[in-house]
């Protein structure tokens, strides 16, 4: 099995047929690239790949802005049987050297500009790079040493196929924290990924004819193996967005009919606060949230407004897609039921359980998930156990089989011994006006270890009198213990290029 193989038969039908069409940072159509097209660019990387000498099985790293190259290598790469790095460009150059050093890529592909911040890793590395983009860009001229920096020939196309693949051979290699503090590896292979999409085109009802605003970053599984390979399988136009802007999305949407949308929460709250009065998402027939949680106000507030209802999913890196919600009837608050071919258990107390009301650690297996990480030994032996992997995550199930997140096992907050769950403290405060965006976490406490505390990001600046409303709240919903003792006002939550919230971030606002 070769995810690309897949990829390389859609688009070898009905060549005319539009695949790709890049957008400016206003979300106007820039280019149209047709499959013919496509398919012409991936064979000259798959050429160039072939006649480099790099073999199956040997990673390559990809550092590259959403444009037509960015598509075309990832598939060339697959296609090769060469498991790709992906690789956020707007890395420090410490984070790239950990990155490199746990991957170990024979080679990365990236623009110039890319090249020219990192020359110093790529030395460190020893590995060959490869620019795309104008050669006037460089700035590397006289200044490589080492011939590290190479432009390859894309002149030549040969045929476009892709190698035998065991279904288990590595197609992604994706990283996330370790155990040791350093970047652990993520190995998904081509049966990980083909299986989960395979489920999520069923269950999200995709097709050719849909139209995507692409507006996430494509380093991340949501954005590169949902959005980017998702529409590549069923076939559907992929409309590029540069970088987010809610601006430009809602333009974009209405101006190029877009049907379908992918995203963070973090972002459809961002197009709640652009949106003016002629403003609509009328073509939206599905639009998708996921990689943090979606708030049950915001997913009121965007239905109320535009008339679309959010579904919400679930997923880790680990484990692909676990659940989603029906595209037809998505629940306020819940992830969904387990996608096709996988099985959830809540871990309590040693037994894995389920059915209604049974709450504990969400535990999953199924083809999406990982054989294991590539370099943690440790990590392996916390998350698999029993047949089962450990996500970490709390939650529980309703008696439809719908499924509820609680949070992460290490944000719990033990007070003096009782544990409180921060997702139940955030609820109590659900029908308080004011409250833009809240988050709960544990404080440190000398007397009882940790206590409650609330983040809050006001949408007016009588913080004193919210405050006195949440104070009110708890009392009349929450026990003592549950109930926070230190509230804290702050301009935005922070997160991450996800939408996740930064937890550390939040502990230095305390």
């Amino acid at each position: 099995m070769n995810l690309a193989a897949q990829i390389i038969a859609r688009l070898t039908t009905d060549t005319s047929r539009a695949a790709l069409t890049l957008l400016d940072d206003y979300g106007a159509a820039t280019v149209t690239y047709s499959r013919s097209d496509l398919i012409e660019r991936i064979g000259a990387w798959g050429t160039a790949l072939r006649m480099s000498g790099i073999i199956p099985g040997t990673p390559v790293g990809v550092a590259l802005t959403r444009d037509l190259d960015l598509v075309a290598v990832h598939i060339a790469a697959l296609a090769a049987g060469t498991p790709i790095v992906p690789i956020n460009t707007s890395l420090a150059e410490g984070e790239l050297s950990r990155l490199l050093a746990a991957a170990n890529p024979a080679l990365v592909i990236s623009d110039p500009r890319f090249a020219r911040k990192h020359r110093a890793n790529a030395e460190r590395a020893g590995c060959s790079w490869w620019l795309t983009g104008p050669s006037d860009l460089d700035g590397l001229d006289g200044l490589d040493p080492h011939g590290l920096f190479s432009r390859p020939n894309l002149s030549a196309v040969g045929a476009l196929s892709a190698c035998p693949t065991p279904d288990e051979q590595a197609a992604l290699l994706l990283f996330t924290s370790g155990t040791t503090g350093n970047a652990k590896s993520v190995p998904l292979s081509h049966r990980n990924l083909a299986s989960n999409l395979e489920a999520l085109e069923s269950a999200w009802e995709r097709s050719q004819d849909d139209r995507l605003l692409h507006m996430l970053p494509a380093h991340h599984f949501h954005g590169l193996v949902l959005a980017l390979y998702g529409s590549l399988t069923c076939g559907n136009e992929i409309f590029l967005l540069p970088r987010f802007d809610a601006r430009a999305a809602l333009d974009a949407v209405r101006s190029l009919r877009c049907n379908l949308l992918m995203g963070v929460p973090t972002m459809y709250a961002r197009m709640l606060g652009a949106a003016v009065a002629a403003d609509d998402l009328a073509t939206v027939t599905r639009a998708l949230s996921g990689s943090a949680p979606l708030a049950a106000k915001t997913w009121h507030a965007f239905h109320e407004r535009f008339g679309v209802q959010l579904v919400e999913r679930y997923g880790l890196t680990e484990t692909c897609i676990v659940t989603t919600n029906p595209v037809d009837a998505p629940r306020a608050g819940s992830v969904g039921k387990a996608v096709a071919d996988t099985e959830i258990a809540f871990h309590l107390d040693g037994s894995y359980e389920r059915g209604a009301d049974v709450r504990g650690e969400i535990c999953v297996r199924g083809p999406g998930v990982t054989a294991g990480y590539g370099n943690d030994a440790q990590a392996n032996t916390d998350a698999f156990r029993d047949g089962w992997f450990h996500t970490g995550d709390l939650g529980r199930s309703d008696d439809d089989g719908f499924v509820w997140i609680d949070g992460r096992i290490k944000e719990l907050i033990i007070v003096g011994g009782s544990n409180v769950i921060p997702a139940e403290v955030e609820h109590a405060f659900d029908e308080i006006e004011g409250i833009s965006e809240l988050a709960v976490r544990g404080a440190p406490d000398e007397d009882l270890g940790e206590v409650v505390a609330a983040f809050v990001v006001a949408t007016s600046g009588n913080q004193a009198a919210i405050e006195k409303k949440m104070r009110a709240a708890a009392e009349h919903s929450l026990a003592g213990y549950k109930r926070p003792r230190r509230y804290v006002f702050l301009e935005e939550l922070p997160r991450n290029a996800m939408g996740k919230i930064d937890g550390k971030a939040l502990s230095d606002a305390l």
